[in-house]
C-alpha cells in the first residue's frame, strides 16, 4: 500500500534537509533541494503496482498507473482545514488524496492493450469509475483550478474527452457516478454563480463565545474543527453543489444545489438520493455530526429535482455516546438496493434500556415510497455494510 501522504511529506521532507545540508555548508547564497545518489533515487521513485478495476462484465482490466510519491509542489499546495475536512481551495477537492498519472484496458481474454489517447499532459486521475454496460470509463482529472470530468469510449479507439465544461466538487462523498442507463451521469459541480472566497475580516465583530450546556458527558477529540465565523463562511463556501444529470453529449439538467454530502442514482435512474449538510454548524464536531437532511427527488426529464420523499431531518449531534460502539441517532448509511429497480435501505440503532448494549435494524422502503418502511433484520452488533444479491 502507498504510505498516507502526511508520512510522504514528512518523509520528503527530511530527505531534502539532509541532502541539501553540504549546499549550506559550501557558502551557497540560497540552498536548493540537492538530486541524491542514483541509487536512492531508483529506491524511492521505484514504479508502484497499478490500481485495477474489473469492468462490470469481466471482459476488460483498467489499470491506473500510480507515481511512487508525490512532487514538492503538490506538498506546498494550500490547504483549509473545517469541519474536520482537508481542502485544497485551488482545485476545491481534498487536499490529501492520491491519483493516478496514466491509464490503459486489458483485455482479460487474450491480453491485449488499449491505450487512452488526448490525454492532458502530466495528468493527474483523481477518480475513475466504470460504466454498468462496460463500454465506457468516467474519471477526473485534477487541474491547476479545479476538477474536470473526462470520459473514455473503448470502442472508438480509446479517445478521452472531456464532458462537462464546468468544474467538479471535490470534497463531496462521491463527485460523479454513473446512472443504470450508462447514458448519463450524476455530477456535483461547482455552481456558476458562486463568486470569490470569503476573506477574512482585518477585525473582529465581537468575541468568540461557546457555552457548555445540558447534561454532563464525556466529549471526544476532534482535529481540524470550524473556530470562527469566516471558517463557517469558508466551509459553506467550498460546499456549494448543484447536482447535475449530464448525458453523454453533454446535455445537462439540474436536480438540486445546496451543501450536498452525498448523492445516489436509483438503478433505474428514476430516482437519486441525496443528503444536503444544514446550520447550525459546531466548532466541537465534524461535519459527519452536522443536522443533516436526506430526501428522493425525481431525475426524469418531465419533473426533474422535483421532491419525492424526506427520508429524515436529523439535528446537530453533539451529545455524542461516549460508548465506543455508539453511533448517531437516527438512520444513516443510506443506500440504493442495487437488486431492485428503486428501494432505498437505511440502517438505525435499535433501541434499548440496557447500557452498553447494542444492536441494529434494517429498513428497506421501495417506490412511490408511501408505505411505511420495512424491517428486514435485527442484528445483536452493528451494521457496517450491506451487500445485496
Amino acid at each position: 500500500m502507498v504510505a498516507p501522504r502526511f508520512c510522504t511529506a514528512l518523509s520528503v521532507a527530511v530527505l531534502s534537509f539532509v541532502v541539501a545540508l553540504p549546499a549550506s555548508a559550501q557558502g551557497n547564497d540560497a540552498p536548493r533541494y540537492q538530486t541524491p545518489p542514483s541509487a536512492m533515487v531508483d529506491m524511492v521513485d521505484a514504479k508502484l503496482i497499478p490500481q485495477t478495476a474489473l469492468s462490470p462484465n469481466g471482459e476488460w482490466l483498467m489499470l491506473l498507473d500510480r507515481p511512487a510519491l508525490p512532487s514538492v509542489a503538490e506538498l506546498a499546495q494550500p490547504e483549509l482545514r473545517l469541519a474536520g475536512m482537508r481542502i485544497n481551495p485551488r482545485t476545491n477537492d481534498q487536499s490529501r488524496t492520491q491519483y493516478a498519472n496514466g491509464i490503459k484496458f486489458v483485455r482479460v481474454a487474450d491480453r491485449t492493450e488499449k491505450a487512452v489517447s488526448n490525454l492532458p499532459a502530466n495528468v493527474r486521475i483523481a477518480d475513475a469509475l466504470w460504466s454498468p454496460d462496460s463500454k465506457r470509463v468516467a474519471f477526473t482529472v485534477v487541474r491547476d483550478t479545479g476538477l474536470e470530468l473526462m470520459v473514455v469510449e473503448l470502442g472508438n479507439g480509446g479517445n478521452a474527452r472531456k464532458l462537462l465544461d464546468r468544474n467538479i466538487n471535490g470534497i463531496t462523498a462521491r463527485s460523479f457516478a454513473w446512472f443504470g442507463d450508462s447514458k448519463s451521469l450524476l455530477v456535483a459541480a461547482i455552481p456558476v454563480s458562486r463568486g470569490a472566497p470569503p476573506r477574512a475580516p482585518q477585525v473582529s465583530s465581537g468575541p468568540l463565545v461557546q457555552e457548555n450546556l445540558g447534561r454532563r458527558n464525556a466529549a471526544r477529540t476532534y482535529q481540524d474543527l470550524l473556530r470562527n465565523a469566516h471558517d463557517e463562511a469558508l466551509f459553506e463556501y467550498y460546499s456549494q453543489t448543484e447536482v447535475l444529470r449530464v448525458n453523454l453529449e453533454g446535455g445537462v439538467t439540474t436536480l438540486a444545489s445546496g451543501l450536498v454530502r452525498n448523492m445516489q442514482p436509483s438503478p433505474d435512474g428514476q430516482y437519486v438520493m441525496l443528503q444536503y449538510v444544514k446550520r447550525p454548524f459546531s466548532y466541537s464536531v465534524p461535519v459527519s455530526r452536522f443536522a443533516l437532511r436526506t430526501e428522493i427527488r425525481d431525475a426524469q426529464e418531465n419533473d426533474a429535482g422535483a421532491l419525492v420523499k424526506v427520508l429524515s431531518d436529523l439535528p446537530l449531534a453533539e451529545d455524542e455516546d461516549s460508548d465506543p460502539d455508539a453511533v448517531r441517532k437516527g438512520p444513516r448509511n443510506y443506500q440504493w438496493r442495487s437488486d431492485s429497480n428503486a428501494t432505498i435501505a437505511w440502517v438505525q440503532a435499535a433501541p434499548t434500556e440496557k447500557r452498553n448494549s447494542i444492536g441494529d435494524y434494517l429498513f428497506s422502503l421501495s417506490a412511490p415510497f408511501n408505505d411505511e418502511p420495512q424491517l428486514m433484520e435485527k442484528t445483536d452488533l452493528r451494521i457496517q455494510s450491506v451487500l445485496w444479491a
